[in-house]
């Protein structure tokens, strides 16, 4: 979090330089984007070899008789989380590494919190399904569905600031 505090640091002193240095603000706003993306590409391949020692566990890994995680699971939770990273990069949004596991049903899940708000993906075979939620109540605080397209728009929910 220090990294992207000092991040939005340095954004609002750009855009607080005075108009007539447009090219200068230009080139900084350029430079951040691309050290923005640098930071989500190094955290997508750091949070990747998570995914990829998820394969390690087998059936039955919490003695409660949960399923494996699939090659296929893996395979795809690493080209989702690849691909959110440039999704993140192209819109110089904030990155968070996510809290990485397995499900009963052997999904690979990706965990992210920002505040109050809790982002959590399912990734499985065949689908990729979330679950967003602000807050205690299942019925007017939390969502849920198959996602279809990409994560961006759940991701700018998450890292927007609470109201």
């Amino acid at each position: 979090m220090r990294y992207e505090a000092a991040m939005n640091l340095i954004d609002d002193s750009i855009m607080s330089l005075p108009a007539q240095d447009q090219a200068i603000r230009s080139d900084l706003a350029k430079a951040l984007r691309q050290a923005r993306g640098s930071q989500a590409r190094a955290a997508a391949h750091r949070v990747g070899e998570q995914v990829r020692a998820q394969s390690g566990r087998h059936a039955n890994w919490d003695c409660r008789g949960s399923d494996a995680a699939s090659e296929g699971a893996i395979n795809r939770a690493v080209a989702v989380l690849y691909g959110h990273a440039q999704e993140v990069e192209g819109a110089g949004l904030p990155w968070f590494d996510p809290r990485v596991g397995l499900s009963e049903e052997g999904h690979v899940v990706f965990e992210w919190w920002y505040d109050r708000n809790k982002l959590t993906l399912y990734v499985g075979d065949e689908s990729i399904e979330y679950v967003s939620s602000w807050g205690p109540d299942m019925d007017d605080q939390m969502q849920a569905g198959v996602l279809s397209g990409n994560l961006l728009n759940l991701w700018t929910w998450l890292t927007l600031p609470p109201e």
